[in-house]
Parts: C-alpha cells; sequence; structure tokens
C-alpha cells in the first residue's frame, strides 16, 4: 500500500488500537496483522468487516438525513476502520463537500461547529492524501 493505509483495519485486540494490513498485500487471499502487535486478522473476518462497512454506508436509516448518516457511520466504524481506510476517506471526501452545499446545510445558515467539522474532514482527507 506504500504506507497509505488505504485497506488498514484497527487491531482488535482492545488496548492496542494499532494498524492492521495485509501480511501480502498482492495476494488476494492474504491474512492480515497489526504492525503493533502481531495479533493476526484471518482473511475472510477482515473481508467481512469491510464488506459490512461498505453495506452500512450504502443503506442509511431512515430516521437520519444523509449528513447524519454519515457521521453516524465515522463514529460506528471508528474502532474497526484505519482513519485512512478508503471508505472512511471517501466518506469524509463526500461530507467536505455536502457541508455549506446541501439544502439543510448551506455555508449562510451552516453554525461555526458545523464549518469546524467542514474544515476537519478536509484536512483529514488531505492528511490521508500525503501519506
Amino acid at each position: 500500500e506504500c504506507g497509505s493505509y488505504l485497506g488498514g483495519l484497527l487491531c482488535p485486540v482492545k488496548k492496542c488500537g494499532g494498524t492492521v494490513l495485509p501480511e501480502h498485500p498482492l495476494e488476494r487471499e492474504s491474512d492480515y496483522s497489526c504492525l503493533s502487535c502481531d495479533q493476526r486478522v484471518v482473511c475472510k473476518q477482515a473481508e467481512q468487516i469491510l464488506s459490512t462497512a461498505e453495506k452500512d454506508i450504502r443503506t442509511p436509516n431512515n430516521k437520519y438525513n444523509l449528513i447524519e448518516h454519515m457521521e453516524n457511520f465515522l463514529d460506528s466504524k471508528s474502532q474497526l476502520l484505519h482513519p485512512y481506510n478508503y471508505i472512511m476517506i471517501t466518506v469524509k471526501l463526500k461530507l467536505s463537500y455536502m457541508y455549506g452545499n446541501s439544502p439543510l446545510y448551506s455555508m449562510d445558515t451552516l453554525p461555526r461547529p458545523l464549518m469546524e467539522r467542514k474544515l476537519q474532514v478536509c484536512l483529514d482527507v488531505m492528511d490521508a492524501l500525503n501519506q
């Protein structure tokens, strides 16, 4: 991955929090391991985490608007997916556009905390792309 962590997960060991990457990134069926504690995650489990995350982001809950859904997704997946994981970055990129450009979140009525959130997701995307 050339240090991008786009396919990275977070270690399932409670007090570790390390980055989990494929042991052999060029092999499709590679198991994953934590760079900090060497905890292994079998390929099928890693694939399940990623496919569930992709399904969850594509299936909004009708109780929330799209921005709330995306924010809830980021919060719920922040313990599983590396902050630079491609799914997290895609969601943050979309949020960066939607804050200030959506009917309920237009720039002229956006409160300061949401402007700061827009800035934060923009910076997160830029950090990931600078890896």
